[in-house]
């Protein structure tokens, strides 16, 4: 768990909450875009935003975001949560 919090955390740009969703409003394609929880590690939430040509992630205080359940961040992308952000937002 160490080793893929070492990789994944030193990759998330750390940002405030109020940032990341700003974020969630803009999108290339809407077909491809979308938004996980890929964990929590540290006292931080962790999401990956892909999109086309696009793979960012973004690391958040834990407690921020309101999310259904948390679990230790993860490389397992089936583990994610979609969230329903962005294009999915609004499907749902």
């Amino acid at each position: 768990m160490l080793i893929a919090c070492v990789s994944l955390c030193s990759a998330a740009q750390a940002i405030t909450k109020d940032a990341l969703l700003e974020k969630t409003h803009h999108w290339k394609e809407p077909k491809v875009a979308i938004w996980y929880y890929m964990g929590s590690s540290q006292g931080q939430d962790f999401f990956r935003y892909i999109d086309l040509g696009i793979s960012e992630t973004y690391s958040v205080e834990s407690g921020q975001i309101l999310l259904s359940r948390t679990f230790p961040l993860t490389k397992a992308q089936k583990q994610w949560i979609v969230m329903k952000w962005g294009p999915a937002g609004l499907r749902h």
